[in-house]
Formats: structure tokens, sequence, C-alpha cells
């Protein structure tokens, strides 16, 4: 028997059973496990931290999680469980509270890691000063990347025979004497394999998850469906129905739940979430792919998202009505050969130049200035819909107009469709999944999640996602316009242009903000719970 093949007597299912040989080879660095309900991702952590403990001394591991709090109400209630059933004594270690931290006889030491991201300490500096061999992070799915990336660069390759021999021989041979029955009394061949030789070659981290938009599914779960998982990391799925000691009733409990629920907790489906600040669910955003093009009036309109030649991708998006007839991308081209691109496609369709518009932030307003069209600022103020000048109660409360025009997108995302054979489908779908409402149960403006943070989860800038956007912009001066100002009326009393302006809103044509249609008086209902 060697050291790294020694295992308690606890029962592993097969899924526990192949992520245990990734945690124990020479070559996965990084071993993923979850993914569903009631897959005992706390028991094999700890478990897997009782083995090393036991087989190699003078090291120290780490569990993490979002919140410390988190780990002494849970992890640390299963480790000190699986501590018990693998005949550890009580008197073989030592919990320091205060310290967060386990002690234990053969100079092993567990300590427990607030990995929350912290606005006084964004570089996570308290890790830089740590060193651990191994580390389990529990509920990985709660944490930033930038936290698993920081841990993961403190673990270290460590050989215990080096630490063994840092003090004499005759010293380690009395310690070994006294010691050599202080756990696992069972197992006397652990001993004559002198534990205290071990060597680690590479570091370790076991990260368990749940379905969650972020660093997971960029990092993992992408390149999994692609069978583009580099060699040193490793995903087991495993769900309820892989764990052979579930009950049936637990099974039949999860199948009663809602959709949403069910899809992420029977059957690990990574794009349903109950997180309700995402704006866009996967089954709606399955259909906008899927929708036939509708018959439209053959207005077409430009959106453009522009880069300069050095920096990302230029993105231009070409729409009949709301049916997206053709996204092309520039890449690395000056604003003149970018505005020479777009001017013939203005030509051929015959585009109105007050129907193209242009991300005007940054290096968009020279592009304005050589297309001559409208421009897209989204930090300006949002613009209030009509009838907010005489049923106040109706002002948007937007951080900004971006925010505004994501909102407009969700309403009209049913009334959307794209061309079959868009090569970007994929990148739009992660891009509209990934956009999310920031501070949902707190008072003031409506905001969205910052490019930054965006960014950070998605792996990228959610570009697509923006020009779609600017379509919305239309849409909103539509439901802002439809009034008789005081300038173009100066004969009239205040009172008279307000019945003309309730008299125009309620006559206003079906395809604008018709109060007395049902759908859009839902949708009005919808927009004023965020309002």
């Amino acid at each position: 028997m060697t050291n790294n093949n020694w295992l308690p007597p606890i029962r592993l299912f097969s899924q526990q059973e192949t992520a245990w040989n990734y945690i124990q080879d020479d070559i996965t660095r990084e071993v993923w496990y979850g993914w569903g309900a009631w897959w005992w991702k706390s028991v094999l952590g700890s478990l897997w931290l009782a083995t090393e403990i036991a087989t190699k001394p003078w090291s120290t591991r780490a569990i993490g999680r979002s919140e410390l709090k988190k780990i002494k109400l849970s992890t640390l209630i299963t480790f000190k469980q699986i501590l018990k059933d693998v005949w550890f004594s009580e008197d073989s270690y030592k919990y320091d509270d205060i310290k967060s931290q386990l002690t234990f006889k053969n100079w092993c030491r567990v300590v427990l890691i607030d990995l929350a991201e912290n606005p006084s300490d964004p570089e996570f500096d308290r890790l830089w000063s740590s060193e651990y061999t191994w580390a389990f992070i529990d509920e990985a799915q709660e944490i930033s990347d930038k936290a698993k990336q920081i841990l993961s660069s403190r673990l270290r390759n460590l050989t215990g025979k080096q630490y063994f021999y840092s003090k004499s021989k005759e010293e380690c041979e009395e310690w070994i004497k006294k010691n050599k029955k202080w756990v696992i009394n069972e197992i006397p061949k652990l001993w004559e394999h002198q534990v205290v030789q071990w060597v680690q070659k590479i570091p370790k981290m076991l990260m368990t998850c749940n379905p969650w938009r972020n660093f997971i599914y960029t990092d993992f779960y992408k390149l999994r469906e692609k069978k583009d998982l580099p060699p040193h990391r490793a995903f087991v799925q495993s769900l309820p129905t892989s764990n052979p000691f579930l009950p049936e009733a637990y099974i039949e409990n999860l199948k009663n739940l809602d959709e949403v629920s069910k899809q992420r907790l029977l059957y690990g489906n990574f794009h349903y979430t109950d997180d309700q600040a995402y704006l866009f669910t996967i089954d709606t955003v399955d259909e906008f792919f899927q929708r036939e093009k509708t018959p439209t009036d053959w207005t077409f309109y430009l959106t453009v998202d522009a880069a300069r030649q050095w920096k990302d991708i230029t993105i231009i998006t070409l729409w009949e009505n709301c049916h997206i007839t053709d996204i092309q991308i520039i890449k690395k081209a000056t604003l003149t050969t970018q505005a020479q691109i777009i001017q013939p496609i203005i030509d051929k369709y015959y585009i109105p130049i007050s129907n193209v518009i242009v991300d005007e932030v940054w290096v968009g307003g020279w592009l304005v200035d050589l297309l001559g069209c409208k421009w897209f600022i989204g930090n300006q103020s949002a613009i209030n819909p009509y009838e907010s000048k005489i049923l106040h109660y109706k002002k948007r409360n937007y951080q900004n107009l971006k925010v505004q025009s994501f909102f407009y997108l969700q309403r009209y995302l049913p009334k959307i469709s794209i061309y079959p054979n868009c090569p970007y489908k994929e990148q739009l779908k992660e891009e509209l999944l990934f956009i999310k409402q920031k501070d949902l149960d707190t008072d003031g403006k409506i905001q969205l999640e910052s490019k930054k943070d965006m960014k950070a989860a998605l792996g990228r800038s959610p570009d697509y996602a923006d020009a779609m956007s600017f379509r919305m912009y239309y849409f909103i001066k539509a439901h802002s316009e439809w009034i008789v100002d005081k300038e173009l009326a100066p004969d009239k009393s205040q009172a008279e242009i307000d019945d003309e302006n309730l008299l125009k809103f309620l006559e206003s044509p079906d395809d604008t903000w018709n109060p007395d249609s049902e759908e859009n008086n839902e949708q009005d209902d919808l927009l004023d719970i965020y309002d």
C-alpha cells in the first residue's frame, strides 16, 4: 500500500471516485466537482483533507469560501465529522476559532479562508503572506475569478522529507515513537511506509460548485462543452441521480420544484439561474434565436459599437425594423476605414442617416462626425417617456441611457429575430445571459453591473449585446416625443397643452406605446416594478 492510494473506509459513488482519482494524479492541478444538488461535495473535500493530514505531516491546507461564517456553519461541521469517521481522536487536533484554523499533532494546519471581495482589499493582499500545500474551495460559484487565481498562486510544491529533516534524525525518530498511534490505529502499515517521506509533485486545488454565470462558465463549462478543457483541469459532473445513497423521495421532491430550480438542482443545467437580477432567461434567449422573421415595413437601421485600430473590434448590426439581418465585424481598422466600410451599407439599403447610430463614447465621436449620423451616449441621463409629463410616477429611474436601453431590450426581445446562419449567436447568447442588475434590493436609481465586472465574469467586453441595445434608442425616443411643447404652441395655456398631450397619448398608434393595449399594460407594469 502506498500513501497516495490510502483511503479510509467511507463509501464513494462513481463520480466521487472519478474526482478522487484526479485529485491523486500527477497531472491535474484544478479539479471541479459538482453541478447538482446532494452530491456530497463537502464530504469529498473533507475526506481529501483528512487523508492528506494523516499521510503528510508538516503541511498546511486551506478551506476557502465566500464568507468565513459559511465555512464555520457548514463546511467545518462536515470536516470535523469526517475526521471522527476516519478515526482521528479528539485530542489529535485543536481548533482555534479566533485564528480560524485547526492545528494537528503532526504539525499539520488547516486554515479557514474568507474569499469574499472586500473594497478595502481589492487585490486580496491578505492572501499574499501565506503559503499552502493544497486548497479546497467549497461553493466556488460564490467567489470571483481573482480570488481563485490569487489563492492558486499561493499553493506550493512541498516535500515532506525536506520538512522532516529540518530537525535532527534523533528528534524525528523520537517523535515517531511517541506519536505513531495518535491517529488511525487500525492502519499500522501507514507508519511502516514512513509517511514523513512524502513528496508532492504539483499543487492541487479542489473546487465544488453549482451552475453559475461567472468564470466557472467561461473557464470550465464552456471549454468542457467544446471538449477543449486543458489537461491541468478536470471537471466531474455529479447529479442527484448519480448518488445511489440518496432517498428516492428526495428525487421526487426535486421533480416538483419550479422549472428553474428543477433544471439547476436536478439536471445541473448551467443556463438556468434563480438569481432574479439577470435580465434575460435562457428560454427567452433561445426563443429569440429560433424566432422566424416577421413581415416588416422595410425600415432599416444600423447600430455600430466602434473601436480604435489597436483595441477591440467594431461591431456593425444591420436591422430591418426588429429583425437583425446581418452582423459584420471590423478588426483593427482606422476610423476612416470603418467609415468607408459603413457608408456603402447605408447606401445599399437606403438607410436614413437618422437611423444610423454609433456609440459616441471615446472614439465613436469621430466616426459620428465622419458619417454625420446619430450618437448613443450611454452615460447620459435616461429619457423619460411622454406620459411622465402628465403622470409623473411614470418617470424612469434608470442610472443612465445605457441601463434604460437594456431594460427596453428586455421588453422587446420577444419581438426581435435574427438571421438563421449568424456566426455570432454564441457570443450574443453568452453576453445577454450575463447582463445583470446591480443592487436589486436597494433603493435608488436602477443600475447594471459595471463593464469591468462584466469583463471579469464573462472574460471579455459585452460588445455584441451593446450594439444590439443601441437599437432600443429609437423606441425610447418614440415614447418621449408624443408631446406638444409650450415653445411650439405659445398661444395656448399649459392646461390646453396638457389636454392635447393626454389626448395624443391616448390615441397613440399600436406600434408605439398604447396604454389601451393589454400587452403593453403588462409590460408597463413590469417596468414599474423596476421603477
